[in-house]
């Protein structure tokens, strides 16, 4: 997710009662489309809208150019393009008027970065009430990916963040949690540095959770490539599987070996062994608390409104949840 200054920032253009802005209709003048089609839509690591192109859905995605450089963006548009005549379905750019994949222009005095991706057919299913099959299904879209993502020309690749870059992150945001935490930080990073000697790091989509599945029938595609990081590809496993050890643990368990059989069945990686899947889950899980540190950056005396205050209430519980679990996971 991005500063909560800067989503704020966002936020503060937008027309909550029509959800129109001038911002996005600004940018999604530099493309073809439908007038009058471009509303809000949601903002995260991005603000995402609506723009319709001869009546198709599509979504113009902005980036202020102080949460993601244009490097990074261009290495995104090369990793789609690259996918575009495989066998995984993965939601494209589309060229601008001018004939460019990434819009570059100034609003307000920030710098935005705007792509335009075609919409993708599906749905996003409850994960909550996955059947095995789907889960299957699901683990073998993950191993097809990872097939495909490692016959890309390293040169494609380039631009991408690692581990170790995370780590480096990680220890800056982290330096004033702790004792433990700081500990359990450099254990993990020890044990990260062993598993990459038995398999080295891949590029790994880093979020292929059911928020950016899009199911029709038995067709899945994938959207939100923008997090696509150089990793040990099992981490992929349980940075996806994660919402499923929420749920009973004998149903869970059951949902989880469906996902690493199917993944199995067509990845050219093994299926990483469960003490590599908890390593990954403990690294996750500081990654996570590193970059609320990061993200939460509003001052303590700054104004607020109310849906800044329910999220700054929400990332201190989920922190202090994660304090938990990663200090538990240390002793064990």
């Amino acid at each position: 997710m991005m500063k909560l200054s800067q989503m704020s920032k966002i936020r503060n253009l937008i027309d909550e009662q029509t959800w129109k802005s001038q911002l996005g209709d600004q940018f999604a003048r530099l493309w073809r489309h439908d007038l009058g089609s471009v509303y809000f839509w949601r903002i995260s690591s991005n603000a995402i809208f609506v723009a319709d192109v001869d009546g198709k859905r599509h979504f113009l995605r902005l980036n202020l150019a102080e949460e993601r450089s244009l490097p990074e963006v261009e290495a995104e548009v090369r990793l789609l393009l690259a996918l575009h005549d495989s066998s995984f379905r993965a939601a494209q750019p589309v060229p601008s008027l001018a004939g460019r994949w990434i819009e570059t222009a100034e609003w307000n005095g920030d710098v935005y970065h705007a792509v335009l991706f075609e919409g993708m057919p599906g749905e996003h299913p409850d994960d909550e009430n996955l059947t095995e099959a789907q889960c299957l299904r699901w683990g073998k879209e993950l191993g097809r990916l990872h097939k495909e993502l490692a016959a890309i020309p390293p040169a494609t690749v380039n631009g991408r963040g690692d581990w170790s870059l995370d780590l480096a992150n990680m220890r800056k945001l982290l330096f004033r949690e702790s004792a433990a935490i700081r500990s359990a930080l450099d254990a993990a990073a020890s044990e990260m540095e062993q598993v990459c000697r038995i398999q080295p790091a891949a590029l790994i989509h880093f979020d292929f959770e059911m928020d950016n599945l899009l199911w029709q029938g038995t067709l899945v595609s994938a959207i939100d490539f923008d997090d696509c990081r150089i990793y040990p590809p099992g981490a992929d496993i349980e940075y996806a599987i994660r919402s499923l050890r929420k749920s009973d643990a004998s149903e869970a368990s059951q949902q989880i070996q469906a996902f690493l059989d199917g993944y199995a069945a067509t990845s050219p990686y093994p299926v990483p062994l469960q003490q590599e899947l908890a390593l990954f889950r403990q690294w996750h899980r500081l990654y996570l608390l590193a970059t609320s540190h990061r993200e939460m950056d509003l001052p303590e005396d700054a104004p607020r409104v109310s849906w800044q205050s329910s999220l700054e209430l929400k990332f201190a519980a989920l922190a202090q949840k994660l304090r938990s679990e990663i200090v538990d996971h240390s002793a064990s």
